[in-house]
């Protein structure tokens, strides 16, 4: 998934940055050395290690709380943004200080090019995970939208049309509409049930094994969805709430893998 992926990346990614520490900590104080103006550079230094620990606090806590409100009207994803740009401009104008030796000068610039890559892949990281909630949202929605159109084909023709085949005593249409009842329930009902409980083991696991699991059973679901079709084919009602279920499944699915792949 997108976002394990990119939190790992990230953490790498970080991990080169912590390489500044050692920089301003020994290279830093080795150039020095020679020269009287320690504590200026020795401050900057300080500030950069301060600022830097920052982000990566930052970057945990929107692990954490994703897109919900920490500070005032700011998530974490907004401050991180607010530190990191601070971050970027302070480490500047250390890596311009005339105090650095050459070789010093040089690995903080290139601790500088790190800079790019760490904020790119927090924003894909932020994005991904903003995909993922909507992904989750409409998944939840939308399975509710299909356990209200599979309940109102059975409230709304099913039932009625089985009272009325026991009222008018007609066999033939009592156990046609009794076999549908039980067909509805057995293929379309217990595989789309089948196909939720799946999809909550992946939103608990977030396992690829899980998906897989989840989608034979979307396949499943499918298949029996065809045949509900097929079945009712003849029947404008019950056709015409296949159709929209159709539809529906199609949605749930597409929701399932915005949800997997954010």
């Amino acid at each position: 998934m997108k976002t394990m992926k990119l939190s790992s990346k990230l953490w790498a990614g970080f991990g080169l940055m912590v390489a500044i520490s050692a920089i301003l900590g020994i290279v830093g104080w080795k150039s020095l050395s020679q020269v009287r103006s320690i504590a200026q550079l020795d401050e900057q230094a300080n500030v950069v290690l301060g600022q830097m620990t920052q982000c990566e606090k930052l970057q945990k806590d929107f692990a954490i709380y994703k897109f919900d409100k920490i500070e005032g009207d700011k998530s974490a994803a907004d401050l991180w943004q607010d530190k990191f740009k601070t971050f970027s401009e302070t480490l500047a104008q250390t890596a311009s200080n005339s105090q650095l030796d050459g070789e010093a000068r040089q690995k903080m610039e290139s601790a500088q090019g790190e800079l790019g890559t760490y904020k790119t892949t927090f924003e894909s990281y932020v994005t991904a995970q903003k995909n993922k909630d909507q992904g989750f949202a409409e998944w939840g929605k939308i399975g509710w939208d299909i356990n209200q159109n599979i309940n109102e084909a059975h409230d709304k023709v099913i039932h009625p049309a089985i009272e009325k085949a026991k009222n008018d005593n007609n066999l033939e249409a009592l156990v046609k509409w009794d076999r549908l009842s039980t067909q509805l329930q057995e293929e379309i009902v217990q595989n789309f049930l089948m196909t939720r409980i799946t999809a909550i083991y992946l939103v608990a696991t977030n396992a690829d094994t899980q998906w897989e699991a989840y989608q034979k059973q979307q396949a499943k679901l499918n298949d029996a969805l065809a045949g509900w079709k097929q079945q009712v084919s003849d029947i404008p009602e019950l056709f015409q709430s296949a159709q929209k279920l159709g539809e529906q499944v199609a949605l749930y699915q597409q929701a399932g893998k915005t949800y997997y792949e954010g």
